[in-house]
């Protein structure tokens, strides 16, 4: 489980987005979940398997 302010909710991306954030989303901080919904991303530099 995360802690702190939850930054998007209801995520949807198409596979052609170049960041998270160009995702369709409800909002910067906009949200009705809670920390056990929680998921993760991490990122690596572009040509790394």
């Amino acid at each position: 489980m995360g802690r702190g302010p939850i930054f998007l909710d209801d995520v949807d991306c198409s596979g052609d987005e170049e960041r998270l954030i160009d995702c369709e989303h409800n909002g910067i901080s906009v949200h009705d979940c809670y920390h056990y919904q929680d998921a993760g991303v991490y990122c690596s530099p572009r040509g790394l398997p």
